[in-house]
């Protein structure tokens, strides 16, 4: 099987919730009626924007959309208009994926049915005052080489009325790069450049700091990044874990202060203590 992958994008989601919408959304698909929809009528009604600069205010401008809060409320709806195309949906918060797999034999069939679906979406975001960026959303197909080679350019490619979706071989979703092989290495190279281009930055200025303000900068610098989705890293080759594992014992030399040809297992006791409560493993593999 191979599946195909569209990411959808939209504009300024979180401040396009419409206010009305939303309380006809939270009374006849919820069921929310009497005292509770009437405080959330009371919550949304009468709100107002304005700024002010130095002693001058703006004029004041009556809010009827923007809500963050009740934005996966209110686009909830988008699971129901892609189970109606027999697409698979996930969202969280404003990114939207939908998906289809298929065997290599039936690609066309998906991409038309992915094409409905878009067309569907569109048509449902346009009648709640979102605004669905068809040919900014991005498309990927997943598989194995062998399966993706059977397939040419155009067979890859959603042809939409505003233009066409051009298939990409990595996509960014939820800060996690992923290839059309799921290989993982895009993702990790990401995140070793990053890493390193923090620690260098610490290097620079660790004549500063003090134990406890080293540790907290490289766990929220370093080890944030490494441990985040890390177990998208199981079955992984062994160069891409290699990758991550000269992350680790880079920062375990820069919290130990050793030479950076020095062995990180000649210091990781000491490197585990330090960054204490924090689990650490030497041998990022496992």
């Amino acid at each position: 099987m191979i599946t195909l992958v569209v990411l959808l994008d939209y504009s300024a989601a979180f401040d396009a919730v419409d206010h009305q919408i939303t309380i006809d959304i939270l009374e006849n698909k919820y069921g929310i009626s009497t005292s509770s929809l009437t405080w959330c009528c009371s919550y949304l009604s009468g709100r107002s924007f304005s700024v002010l600069s130095d002693t001058e205010m703006s004029a004041t401008v009556n809010l009827t959309c923007s809500l963050p809060l009740l934005y996966v409320t209110y686009a909830s709806e988008l699971q129901d208009v892609a189970e109606r195309h027999g697409v698979g949906f996930h969202g969280y918060a404003d990114d939207t994926q939908l998906s289809k797999s298929v065997r290599v034999e039936e690609a066309c069939l998906a991409k038309q049915v992915m094409i409905d679906c878009v067309l569907d979406i569109q048509c449902w975001s346009s009648s709640h005052r979102l605004k669905l960026n068809a040919c900014k959303s991005e498309v990927v197909w997943l598989g194995t080489r062998q399966q993706l080679a059977r397939l040419s350019h155009d067979d890859k490619v959603l042809e939409l009325p505003d233009g066409a979706l051009q298939p990409s071989t990595t996509v960014k979703n939820l800060s996690v790069h992923l290839d059309d092989t799921l290989t993982m290495d895009d993702n990790a190279k990401q995140c070793v450049r990053t890493c390193f281009f923090h620690m260098r930055r610490i290097r620079q200025l660790c004549r500063f700091f003090d134990d406890n303000t080293m540790h907290t900068l490289v766990r929220a610098l370093i080890l944030s990044r490494l441990y985040y989705c890390n177990s998208l890293y199981a079955g992984c080759t062994i160069s891409t874990l290699h990758r991550l594992q000269r992350v680790q014992d880079a920062a375990a030399r820069l919290l130990c202060g050793a030479s950076p040809r020095a062995h990180a297992r000649l210091f990781c006791s000491s490197f585990t203590d330090c960054l204490s409560p924090v689990v650490f493993n030497t041998n990022y593999a496992c």
